[in-house]
């Protein structure tokens, strides 16, 4: 196999796999669909096979070099894989594991505390405090926004639970400090 179209080879692979990769597991937290990704790798694909094509080989002649010279191929190497919808998402249920992820944010004891005591806080003396907490918690009421208006690749950067119960502890922590600072003996 010649080095030119043994770097073709190495490309498609390279591309199929991490076409195949992506179909399989989606994109994770990304503002983009999964069907958006996997067209943009079939057209890095495309321009190989066009480039292929101009250095005077076929797809069908790359596959079987590649099988000759001991590469595993399987049937769907041999083609391009199909257009997917821009609207695909390999987790179909985003949308519920997004509305129970919020009910768990909404419902939990600092977020609740951070909502019943923000408003006691001087908006003059105290805005750099009000500025870091409710930074803390506005991914609340941006997951709710991304919910209502059904934006399903933007909701899933919101489903890591742990990390955003920590960003509402780390919330009223603030806020327990400069309430208790300005009524320490109460």
């Amino acid at each position: 196999m010649d080095k030119e179209l043994y770097n073709f080879l190495m490309k498609w692979l390279a591309l199929h796999q991490e076409w195949k990769s992506m179909l399989i597991g989606g994109t994770g937290p990304s503002r983009w669909s999964d069907g958006y990704h996997l067209n943009g790798i079939r057209n890095r694909m495309l321009w190989v096979i066009k480039d292929l094509n101009e250095a005077g080989y076929t797809l069908e002649q790359l596959t079987l070099e590649a099988k000759a010279n001991g590469f595993e191929i399987d049937e769907t190497m041999k083609e391009l894989p199909p257009e997917m919808s821009p609207f695909y998402m390999k987790d179909t249920d985003i949308k519920q594991k997004a509305e129970a992820a919020l009910n768990i944010y909404v419902n939990s004891p600092d977020y609740q505390y951070v909502q019943e005591n923000l408003c006691g806080l001087n908006e003059i003396e105290d805005a750099h405090i009000i500025k870091y907490v409710k930074d803390d918690v506005d991914f609340v009421r941006i997951l709710t926004w991304l919910i209502q208006m059904d934006r399903l690749p933007d909701m899933r950067k919101y489903l890591d639970v742990p990390r955003y119960l920590e960003k509402l502890a780390h919330a009223k922590d603030l806020l327990m400090m400069r309430i208790n600072y300005l009524q320490p003996f109460s």
